[in-house]
Order: C-alpha cells, then structure tokens, then sequence
C-alpha cells in the first residue's frame, strides 16, 4: 500500500484531483486537504464528492440511511457550507457546491468543485 504524505512524490502538480466517498473517512480535514492542495497546480480543480448531511430526515429511504449512519461507516457528515468552510480554510478558490444524486437508490451527494489560486 502506498499513502499519500507530504514526502510522497507525485510528480509535477495536476490540473484536476478527484476524491470520492473519501473525506467523510478522514479523521483530519485540514492536514488533508492541504496535501491535496499542494498537489493540484495553479488554477487547476478539486473535485470531491460526499454524502450529503442535508439528505438525512424522516422521510429518506432506509436504503439511504442505513448507510450514511451506521456507526463507524462515517467519521463525519457534511452540508454545502461546512465543504466550502474547509475548502476555503485549505487555500481554496471558487469554491461551488452542489447537490446531486447518484445510483438507483436516489442517494444525496454533495458535489463540490475547490479550485486553486491562480498563478500570480
């Protein structure tokens, strides 16, 4: 297994990074998203995707529940705000988020598109 770590080498910046159904795993937000934002070049995007803690009320399907509150599955659930907070905070631009549903089941996901500085 390899981890990405502040030694890891990468190679030159990207343009784009992508994570999916992965910072709701993540004990430490900003350590992380700083890591991504070192790697992503001037300009260039983070594109995350998380499950959506406005999603989640009475009238949502078990099928959807289950899986977004079963203990241990998610250390934390997010609303558009709190992503644009963190992106923000981590040194990020422009920041947009959206809603959108993937899968069969309808499943809420929060979309959320960081982008880097520009190069001065």
């Amino acid at each position: 297994r390899c981890y990405l770590t502040e030694q890891t080498d990468v190679g030159p910046p990207f343009g784009m990074v992508l994570a999916m159904e992965l910072i709701e795993h993540i004990p430490d937000l900003y350590p992380f998203m700083a890591l991504m934002r070192r790697h992503i070049a001037p300009g260039g995007v983070l594109v995350m995707g998380t499950p959506h803690a406005g999603g989640i009320s009475p009238e949502t399907n078990p099928g959807t529940l289950a899986p977004m509150l079963t203990v241990g599955a998610h250390l934390v659930l997010f609303t558009a705000p709190a992503m644009e907070f963190y992106l923000r905070r981590a040194g990020f631009a422009e920041v947009e988020g959206r809603e959108v549903v993937l899968g069969g089941r309808g499943d809420p996901l929060w979309a959320v598109i960081g982008r880097a500085p520009a190069a001065n």
